[in-house]
């Protein structure tokens, strides 16, 4: 206490103040660190929306792909040459735009997802890819209902796969049956491994 009494009214009132000043640096120096945090989860947010979206657009487009391309090969086995050529350039559009997507997505940025995590979608994009949608493609460019039935009997689990969809689908002489509801693409399916 005798330290409070030789201590003038002048010097007490700077070491308050100074004190006062150390607590402020210290409470901005905290809200500057809480706001370059922010800002960096804003930007990875930004990443994260930019990479779901491009997955997204692939995943549209490969199911108009794969539709498209399922009425051609109803149409070519059902003989309705007109039709078939119709929608198969209907599909060539929504194939490049598939393929364009899958090299977006593989050479985009996409923030915190585990590296495991990509590597499956790309995996799993690239396989119905060259798998079902490439060589059903050119089974349909070839104009001959045997291959055909081939390509899809071979195409079809992996469609299958992708799309989730139960057996609805049966692949006859007369072409692709379906005996439920249109095909609907599960995202859950391809985004199992982002949880």
């Amino acid at each position: 206490m005798s330290f409070l009494k030789n201590i003038s009214i002048r010097v007490m009132v700077l070491m308050i103040v100074a004190f006062l000043l150390a607590i402020w640096d210290v409470a901005s120096g905290y809200s500057l660190y809480s706001l370059q945090q922010a800002t960096q989860l804003i930007a990875q947010s930004e990443v994260q929306r930019k990479s779901h979206a491009q997955l997204l657009y692939g995943v549209e487009q490969s199911f108009r792909a794969i539709t498209t391309l399922e009425r051609a090969a109803s149409y070519t086995l059902n003989s309705d040459v007109e039709n078939a050529r119709q929608a198969l350039a209907q599909a060539q559009p929504a194939i490049a735009n598939v393929k364009s997507s899958l090299e977006a997505f593989k050479n985009g940025a996409h923030g915190d997802v585990t590296p495991a995590a990509i590597e499956g979608v790309v995996r799993t994009w690239s396989a119905l890819v060259t798998a079902a949608l490439e060589p059903l493609q050119q089974a349909l460019q070839q104009n001959e209902p045997d291959v055909l039935r081939q390509r899809l009997s071979q195409t079809y689990p992996i469609v299958h796969a992708f799309c989730g969809g139960s057996d609805r689908f049966c692949i006859t002489k007369g072409g692709i049956q379906d005996s439920a509801t249109p095909l609907m693409v599960r995202l859950s399916w391809i985004f199992r491994d982002f949880a």
